[in-house]
């Protein structure tokens, strides 16, 4: 072989051993890539819409960033998912975003746990929370309790007011306020002489009297109805009991009088018509605002509530009828006449109508009741009353109603002096009164009575 030949053939080597050289620079370089798994798609269904966090995608980008070699096509994350199968979440359906990762990797599955409702208190357990905050309207008018005739809430709800009135034949007559009054009570003091207790709620009179002392029936009466007891004096034991029956609000004009009879406050005067001691009128709008500025209780749930009913329609109703009652002899006679169209009972005293010395009218309660009673000497009353007589008060005893032109027989009944006076019909139930003024006749077993029906 020729030098010439040779030397072909070895500059063909070189040149082939560069190439390789370069062929093997660049594999090493940019090694061909392993072909890479299609990333899955995974369909999760979330309410429409629902965003990805942001720290997420950027944490894939992230990750997809280094493993993917430059040049690599990532598929579009808004590319569309098939919906996954089961009860669909959002209707229409929407896309959820998803994003190729370099590795497969399932998506943790969420549990959705359903919350149950919460359970209702009931209201009345619920409102024992907030008994202190509660405000409950009452109403603007409601029956008044002794007379059952409309009144405000108000007055319905204040203490009422007894006040011992005189009857001594004919000094103290006529008597003035009677006709305010929402009871009356009327039985024997002493030597027959009878004596009124009237007691106001529903109606306040301008001024009543004349104004005379108390006995211990009387408060008995007045201490079941958590009276104010309005009076001049007393028995001894009447007095004394006074201290201690805490249910009353007592108010003696005895104890404001100076020596010559007048006392010296606004709630009491004496009359120049008259001679004293059947001259003494009290006024109570002033009694009142007198024990207001001493810080007495003057309103809550008291007296007890005496029932009523409607009256009897006209065509049922009697014409005519006459009570009459006589308590010792012709001075202190009582007679009630029925009046068909008033339903009312006409009262006369001594024979002639009882009527109020300011107005003239004659007095007609709705309702008179006769409480037979027994009678006794009264030991405890003082050297200064040795005629006095102690009532009865308590236990159980007759009962007569007079209402509608017609008679009801039953019971009264009153177990201590600090218990109500209860009115029962003959069954034993509350006796149910005619809206109105009401008469409570206290007759002794030395008095007398006689009713002769209407036609």
């Amino acid at each position: 072989m020729s030098r010439r030949t040779i030397a072909l053939v070895a500059g063909a080597a070189v040149i082939l051993l560069v190439v390789v050289a370069v062929v093997a620079a660049r594999r090493g370089s940019n090694p061909t890539p392993t072909p890479k798994p299609s990333p899955t798609v995974v369909a999760v269904a979330s309410p429409c819409p629902t965003s990805v966090p942001s720290s997420t995608v950027s944490a894939v980008v992230s990750s997809t960033a280094s493993t993917v070699p430059t040049g690599t096509a990532i598929p579009p994350t808004t590319t569309p998912t098939p919906r996954a199968s089961g009860t669909p979440t959002c209707a229409p359906p929407c896309p959820t975003p998803t994003v190729a990762t370099s590795t497969p990797t399932a998506r943790p599955t969420s549990t959705v746990t359903a919350t149950p409702c919460p359970t209702a208190t009931a209201l009345p357990e619920r409102l024992k929370q907030f008994q202190h905050a509660l405000v409950v309207p009452h109403p603007a008018f409601v029956p008044g309790p002794l007379t059952g005739q409309r009144v405000s809430w108000t007055v319905a709800h204040r203490r009422p007011m007894a006040i011992i009135v005189e009857n001594y034949d004919p000094d103290s007559r006529p008597q003035t306020g009677l006709n305010y009054a929402s009871l009356v009570f009327e039985t024997v003091a002493e030597d027959g002489i009878t004596r009124f207790m009237a007691v106001y709620l529903e109606n306040q009179a301008p001024q009543v009297g004349p104004v005379r002392s108390a006995r211990v029936y009387y408060d008995a009466w007045a201490n079941g109805m958590h009276d104010i007891l309005v009076h001049a004096g007393g028995n001894d034991d009447a007095l004394a009991e006074l201290f201690v029956l805490h249910n009353i609000v007592d108010l003696n004009e005895v104890a404001f009088e100076d020596a010559n009879y007048v006392a010296h406050v606004p709630f009491f005067m004496r009359s120049p018509d008259r001679v004293a001691p059947h001259n003494l009128y009290t006024i109570p709008a002033e009694v009142l605002r007198y024990l207001q500025s001493q810080h007495k209780q003057l309103s809550g749930n008291f007296p007890d509530v005496l029932p009523h009913k409607n009256p009897d329609a006209p065509f049922h109703r009697p014409n005519g009828g006459v009570l009459d009652l006589n308590f010792s002899g012709p001075g202190y006679e009582v007679r009630y006449q029925y009046d068909h169209a008033t339903n009312r009972y006409l009262r006369f005293m001594g024979g002639t109508p009882h009527v109020d010395a300011v107005t003239g009218h004659q007095l007609a309660p709705s309702n008179v009741v006769v409480l037979a009673a027994s009678i006794a000497p009264d030991p405890n009353a003082g050297v200064a009353n040795p005629g006095a007589v102690y009532v009865q008060d308590t236990g159980v005893n007759k009962a007569y109603y007079f209402q509608d032109g017609k008679e009801y027989l039953g019971t009264w009944k009153k177990t201590r002096g600090s218990s109500p006076l209860q009115l029962l019909d003959s069954h034993g139930r509350p006796f149910q009164l005619v809206p109105g003024q009401t008469w409570i006749e206290v007759l002794p077993s030395t008095g007398s009575m006689t009713w002769t029906p209407g036609h």
